[in-house]
This record gives C-alpha cells, sequence and structure tokens, in this order.
C-alpha cells in the first residue's frame, strides 16, 4: 500500500506539471523583438587593435558606467520606445564586425537583440515602435549617450510576433505569410523658411515640385517635392505608389521668419516577397538628393534642412490603406541617418 502511494503522488505531481505547461503553451503571448545594428568610430591602439567590446552605458540614475556588452547602451532607449507592461526583458550582442579602417581607427558593426515578453496577445504597431525608437535616440538624453560612444547611425528591425512556445529563442520566429507584399516606405522630415505676411500668418501648403518633364508646378503637397527623387531610388515594378504629409509644426519662431517642419510618408508597394536593402535606398536617395537638378529644388522651396529614413517591411495585404489597420509583419527594416 506504501508502495503504491509513493507511485501515486509522483504521478500525480507529474502530471500538474503537464497541465501547467499545456496551460502556458495554450495561452498567447506577445513578443516584441527590437534588432539594432548601430555602427561606432573606435580609435586604434598603439598596436594597430581595436577593443570591440568597450562601451558607456547609463544607469537609470543618470550615472555612466562602462560594460562589455553594446545592447546595454540602448536599454533606456529600447525600454521607452515599447508599450509599457512587459513581464521579461533581455539584450544580447549577437556579433560584431569592422566595416571600414584606416591609420587611426575603424567603423565597428554591432548587431544587438532586444526581446520584450508580455504574458498575453496584444495589437502592437510595428511602424509605432519604430518611429518611437528613431525619435527617442535622437532626443537630448540619448544623443548624449550615443555621443559618449562615438556613434555614427542606425539600422532599427522591428518584429511584432504572437508566440506560444520559445518565446525568448535567439531568431525571431514568423507565422507564414499568404499573398504577402512588400512595402517600402521613405519619411521625411523636412524644415523649410517661411516667412510670415502682414497679418503674421504663414502659408503651410505651398510648394514646388518637377514634373516627368522637369516644369515646376505648384502643390499643396510637400511630399510632391521629393516624388521624382523617390521614385527613382526603389527598385522598379512597384504597383502602387502613395505619398501622404502626416503633419507639420512650427519648429522655431525667429520673428518675422519661422522654420516651418513637415512630416511626409512616401510608399511603395510590391507584389510579394522582395529581398530590397534598406542602406541601399537610402544611400541612392541621398545621392539623387545631391544631384545638381535637385538642388534647384532645394532653393526654390527654401529648404531649411531635412532628415529622412526608408524602412523595407514584408507584411500580408491591408497595410496600404489611408488609415493604418493592424498587420502580420514578419519583418521590418529601417535605415536612419541625419542630415542638417
Amino acid at each position: 500500500m506504501q508502495m503504491l502511494n509513493f507511485v501515486k503522488i509522483p504521478t500525480l505531481l507529474l502530471l500538474l506539471q503537464v497541465i501547467s505547461i499545456n496551460a502556458q503553451l495554450n495561452y498567447p503571448n506577445t513578443v516584441v523583438t527590437i534588432v539594432i545594428d548601430p555602427l561606432f568610430l573606435k580609435s586604434k591602439d598603439e598596436n594597430g587593435n581595436v577593443d570591440k567590446n568597450e562601451f558607456s552605458a547609463r544607469l537609470e540614475s543618470g550615472e555612466y558606467y562602462s560594460t562589455n556588452k553594446c545592447c546595454d547602451v540602448f536599454r533606456e532607449v529600447a525600454q521607452s520606445s515599447v508599450p509599457g507592461n512587459w513581464k521579461k526583458y533581455r539584450c544580447i550582442d549577437v556579433n560584431s564586425e569592422i566595416m571600414t579602417t584606416n591609420k587611426n581607427s575603424a567603423v565597428l558593426k554591432v548587431v544587438l537583440n532586444l526581446k520584450f515578453l508580455y504574458t498575453d496577445e496584444k495589437e502592437f504597431n510595428k511602424s509605432t515602435i519604430a518611429r518611437t525608437i528613431m525619435n527617442n535616440l535622437n532626443n537630448g538624453n540619448s544623443s548624449e549617450v550615443l555621443a559618449n560612444n562615438e556613434y555614427m547611425g542606425i539600422a532599427t528591425v522591428v518584429w511584432v510576433e504572437t508566440n506560444a512556445i520559445d518565446v525568448f529563442s535567439n531568431k525571431p520566429t514568423s507565422s507564414p505569410v499568404t499573398n504577402a507584399e512588400t512595402v517600402v516606405t521613405i519619411v521625411t522630415k523636412t524644415n523649410f523658411f517661411r516667412w510670415r505676411d502682414a497679418k503674421g500668418g504663414i502659408q503651410i501648403g505651398n510648394f514646388l515640385a518637377q514634373s516627368d518633364s522637369g516644369e515646376y508646378y505648384s502643390t499643396n503637397k510637400c511630399c510632391d517635392v521629393f516624388r521624382e527623387v523617390a521614385q527613382s531610388s526603389v527598385p522598379g515594378n512597384w504597383k502602387k505608389y502613395r505619398c501622404i504629409d502626416v503633419n507639420y509644426e512650427i519648429s522655431m519662431n525667429l520673428g518675422d521668419t519661422v522654420i516651418l517642419q513637415m512630416m511626409s510618408d512616401i510608399q511603395f508597394i510590391y507584389s510579394g516577397i522582395k529581398k530590397f536593402n534598406n542602406w541601399t535606398i537610402y544611400g541612392d536617395f541621398w545621392e539623387k538628393m545631391k544631384r545638381p537638378t535637385f538642388k534647384e529644388v532645394y532653393h526654390k522651396n527654401d529648404f531649411a534642412g531635412f532628415d529622412y529614413t526608408v524602412s523595407v517591411q514584408t507584411t500580408t495585404p491591408n497595410n496600404f490603406p489611408s488609415k493604418p489597420k493592424r498587420s502580420s509583419v514578419t519583418n521590418a527594416e529601417t535605415a536612419s541617418v541625419k542630415h542638417i
């Protein structure tokens, strides 16, 4: 009888463990995975070597500390960019490599993986998280941390996944995508000089854009200014094109003159999954912006500076409506370097 009880008790415990595990596996979790590819300028030592594991991060108290984990540098930015109430957080340095080198310095690229686990199914917008990251990287506090590490630029990749198992695996998982589409989005943030009229008013929607024939035309859409450059910078055979001005603000008041800042989204949608390189598109766009023909556009519109990002994302249909809807995103990459 004692032997029978001895067998039954472990069996019951094992059964309870199995029930508990099954309950966990059947309960949906949401994992937000952020993969960041920052570039740093690193000085060589007297022997010509580069220390790939020397970084400066900041505590919540504001104090700086030395760390051999690059992902610690971006902890504050990442945690302030995702929705709150996550249960677990993890960051790892996946890889690092020297990109270019000269006599005294080298450019180091590090691949980081930051994950946030939520214990139920959430409807998070990947684009919102990606944009929040880029905005947080440009604020004063983050700029100081990055400057201390001689940061040069970044590419941000954001996965938003719903997983029931293996939620903290090293490689992001994704659900099968049917009828997938690839969307290239160029987000421009452009500053313009504007002069007040006799009544102190400012013209917001007054821009000059170039038609395919090279002639100028007046438009109330800022994104039209970049149409020709954008269309010549992305791969061909896109099936839809859209440009919208998202918002505007007066970023600086100079008396009779103000700085008008416009944010615009330019999107190209392709059928199927395309392996486009966001940095290639970014570089092509920048080279086109430097052409003499566009410099003329630059002067005609009284540019005061600009910043832009390029993202490539694979998604299921319905990611291209005028109002964003929830979509199943398998990956998204954003390239961004600030230009003034």
